[in-house]
């Protein structure tokens, strides 16, 4: 069965790696100056004329790093979920639009940020290091990754509870994805449930369907027969459970949706 969790971690990881370049164009570009004889005043004022979101996008070619990864929502998870329900294709094309024009939107954002902090570093007199590392802290390539994840999961568990949608209602589901340290207590319980209708999905765990454990969860609830053998651990899940419940550090986790509901 294909692991959709490795193909989102690998997009994650490449798309780091993209900001990572970004950034490394975009110091770059000021050492040009530097070089051409240009002094700080002078490399400020051309910052300020340049117009960074379309810089960024365009000429460094973000833009295109972003349609990479759109093209991920198909051949990252869409080709390695089995199918189990019926989804349009507008709707999925849609979820896509989406989520791209969130990306685009806080590149521009970012753009901002970055044009406004090289003009500082650059009247500080910074060396090309201190740039680099203060664009890391504004763009950092670790947040990235976890966008990224969270964002193609989300896309994932939004597209099974559409799937989901025209089944019996006696459809078992499972929640499938890792069982390791950094699961969340939620995911835990979660987890080691074993096979839920929808009904009782949302009686016990309201608005996991789509939100799973919250921001950066790794997990998903899909029908039975779609679900990946790597990616459950019951008994996993249970163990981890009585552990932290020896330990006394176990409380009764919540959903997304329960703590929003106070």
């Amino acid at each position: 069965m294909p692991n959709v969790q490795k193909e989102i971690e690998i997009a994650g990881i490449e798309f780091a790696k993209a900001v990572e370049a970004m950034e490394v164009s975009l110091v770059n570009a000021i050492v040009d100056m530097r070089k051409q004889g240009l002094v700080s005043n002078e490399i400020y004022l051309a910052l300020s004329a340049i117009d960074m979101e379309q810089f960024i996008l365009s000429d460094v070619g973000f833009a295109a790093d972003i349609d990479n990864l759109m093209a991920r929502y198909e051949t990252g998870v869409l080709a390695n979920m089995k199918m189990y329900g019926s989804v349009t294709e507008p709707m999925l094309q849609s979820m896509v639009a989406i989520d791209k024009a969130t990306f685009m939107k806080q590149a521009g954002y970012q753009a901002n940020l970055i044009k406004q902090e090289l003009g500082r570093k650059v009247l500080s007199g910074a060396s090309d290091t201190q740039m680099l590392n203060a664009l890391k802290e504004i763009v950092r390539p670790d947040h990235a990754k976890t966008l990224v994840n969270t964002s193609l999961n989300t896309f994932s568990r939004t597209v099974n509870a559409e799937m989901a949608r025209g089944l019996p209602s006696s459809q078992k589901f499972i929640y499938e994805g890792p069982v390791d340290d950094k699961t969340r207590d939620i995911c835990l319980e979660m987890a080691s449930a074993g096979k839920l209708t929808q009904d009782e999905i949302e009686s016990s765990y309201p608005g996991s369907f789509v939100d799973g454990g919250g921001f950066n969860c790794r997990h998903r609830w899909t029908a039975i027969e779609a679900a990946s053998s790597e990616l459950l651990d019951q008994s996993g899940a249970k163990n981890r459970i009585t552990s932290k419940q020896d330990e006394g550090k176990w409380q009764t986790p919540q959903t997304p949706l329960q703590q929003l509901s106070g």
